[in-house]
């Protein structure tokens, strides 16, 4: 798509916001979810997901793009916590630390760019389930591997 700026597309046709950001030489594209009804072990990107991407980012670039240009894709799935809602538009992406009767500490939903905060919430859970002092949490410091 050219250009070292990434852009994004607020709302297309159906709601979702489709997003371009340069990486290696190239531009990742994506949007946000569709609901799926069955779980898969290997989600991938669709046929139908990977053309409705190229229509939508072809209204707005000069340069059209075609399925051919394409040199990879990917798909995953996000864990979203239902609150009685259908739409998964809707649905909170935050995250849930959740504690049952047998002292188990679940993280239920959030996303990948809040890793750090639901790490911090769980191990602050896991110490005031555990009668532990409580004490600074230290992942907002830490590099990650290759940092």
């Amino acid at each position: 798509l050219g250009g070292s700026d990434g852009f994004l597309i607020p709302k297309t046709d159906d709601g979702r916001v489709i997003f371009a950001l340069p990486w290696k030489g190239g531009t990742l594209v994506g949007t946000t979810e569709i609901p799926v009804t069955a779980i898969d072990p290997n989600p991938h990107a669709s046929d139908a997901e990977i053309d409705y991407l190229i229509e939508h980012l072809n209204r707005y670039i000069e340069r059209q793009i075609t399925r051919a240009q394409i040199r990879g894709s990917y798909a995953g799935l996000r864990p979203l916590i239902r609150a009685g809602s259908a739409s998964t538009a809707a649905l909170s992406r935050e995250h849930l630390v959740e504690v049952d009767r047998n002292g188990l500490i679940s993280v239920l939903g959030g996303k990948w760019t809040t890793y750090r905060r639901m790490a911090k919430d769980a191990i602050d859970t896991a110490a005031r389930v555990a009668g532990l002092a409580k004490v600074p949490s230290r992942t907002e410091g830490l590099h990650l591997v290759n940092a």
